[in-house]
């Protein structure tokens, strides 16, 4: 209940309209369309703006004290305060918009701070388990291949680092991790096996379903990267270029298909 009253608190639309100048679109942290196991109710999940049901939420596990300036306070009397450390190269979101985060959080009663690091050392707190929350992009294709994004496997799965340490050492490291995580890994565990598309897609799913149902972490917006082509550079797909750090489309791989339009 608490993620989702994070994720109810934040009013995407006017963090697309002001940040991504309307480009994007809100959505929760699961995959996009084109991608197979993409479901639209996992995109909607909790992603409306809802301050109101978010108190409610928060009253309801026992936040109801404040302190003098308004903030909610914790069970042992201290005031409740989260940081969300960013760093803004690889996210797509400016520190501007992380302001407009806090805002939306400190509205329903939760002190925030937001630090921006330098990219070296906000691997190493995160990939650590030192960071409250740590502010970062995702994916929404091609997860199955590299699953760190929605199953914790490695210490670069950012939103649960130690459970992913767990998972990589085989319990040797890390911390293990609660029943519902663990069973996550398991889903993984069997579609990495499986040969079966039917029951791969089920699989990949149930995973997903368990991201919006949990919000095991909050999503903000999907945003497109505009790219820009001279006009005399032709054949260039209007839209639909998947692009990832470690993945760009057949179009980028196969440059035979472009060409160039003399102009006479």
């Amino acid at each position: 209940r608490f993620r989702i009253a994070l994720s109810l608190a934040v009013n995407r639309d006017e963090i697309n309209k002001l940040g991504f100048i309307g480009l994007g679109k809100p959505h929760a942290a699961t995959s996009v369309k084109g991608d197979p196991y993409y479901m639209e109710e996992f995109a909607k999940a909790y992603i409306e703006y809802d301050p109101k049901r978010a108190n409610k939420l928060l009253d309801e596990i026992g936040l109801t004290k404040r302190d003098k300036e308004g903030f909610r306070l914790r069970p042992d009397g201290k005031t409740l305060a989260i940081t969300i450390n960013i760093y803004p190269a690889e996210t797509g979101m400016t520190p501007d918009v992380w302001e407009l985060v806090r805002k939306y959080l400190e509205d329903i009663g939760i002190k925030v701070a937001i630090k921006l690091e330098d990219r070296s050392l906000w691997v190493t707190r995160t990939t650590a388990g030192e960071s409250e929350i740590a502010g970062y992009g995702t994916t929404g294709m091609h997860w199955d291949v590299d699953p760190i994004w929605y199953v914790p496997t490695a210490n670069t799965s950012y939103w649960a680092p130690l459970y992913g340490i767990w998972y990589a050492t085989e319990g040797k490291g890390g911390e293990e991790p609660i029943p519902e995580i663990r069973e996550l890994q398991k889903l993984y565990d069997q579609l990495k096996e499986s040969t079966d598309p039917v029951k791969k897609l089920n699989l990949g799913r149930s995973i997903l379903r368990s991201h919006a149902r949990n919000i095991w972490y909050v999503g903000l917006i999907n945003y497109p990267y505009p790219i820009v082509v001279k006009n005399n550079f032709r054949n260039v797909p209007k839209e639909g270029i998947v692009h990832d750090w470690r993945l760009v489309s057949p179009g980028y791989w196969n440059p035979e298909q472009f060409f160039i339009k003399e102009v006479k």
